[in-house]
């Protein structure tokens, strides 16, 4: 069941809870999105797995935002846990930038070896319970380098 929790003023953790294992029937405690709100724009931090992207975005118009006004997804890392919906979210909502580090971002404009490595770490149906990883535009997404600052609002 997901929850949401204020964190500071303009940040919410979105906690999706229980994510069904790939395959396994187990489940993992695993999808935590922040959702950032400031001066009239929004990011998120992370987007879990694209099987979470309804609850996701049912969250964020909870909280009275309109998530086709997305203006950012930061992610810390391309595993499927952290940043498996983003195509899934950019083909929603392309407006979208996703700011990621720049040896990870060939693989989400090209998202093959991604894939394969989720299929070794997660079992050749991880589609099934997690969803699918798609390609994000290259013109969407910002390389960044360790230190580099993005701004929101």
């Amino acid at each position: 069941m997901t929850s949401v929790t204020q964190v500071a003023e303009g940040i919410f953790r979105i906690d999706i809870g229980r994510v069904k294992g790939a395959g396994s029937g187990n489940y993992l405690d695993c999808s935590l999105v922040y959702f950032i709100a400031s001066d009239g724009e929004t990011a998120i931090i992370d987007t879990g797995p694209a099987a979470v992207t309804p609850d996701i975005l049912k969250a964020i118009r909870e909280l009275g935002y309109d998530p086709a006004r997305l203006s950012h997804v930061i992610l810390t890392h391309i595993h499927l846990d952290h940043a498996g919906a983003v195509g899934a979210l950019l083909q929603q909502f392309p407006g979208i930038k996703v700011a990621v580090h720049r040896r990870g971002a060939p693989h989400l404009i090209k998202p093959e070896m991604l894939i394969e490595g989720t299929r070794q770490a997660y079992g050749k149906n991880f589609e099934a319970d997690y969803g699918p990883i798609s390609p994000v535009p290259k013109e969407q997404v910002l390389p960044v380098d360790e230190g580099d600052v993005i701004r929101v609002g």
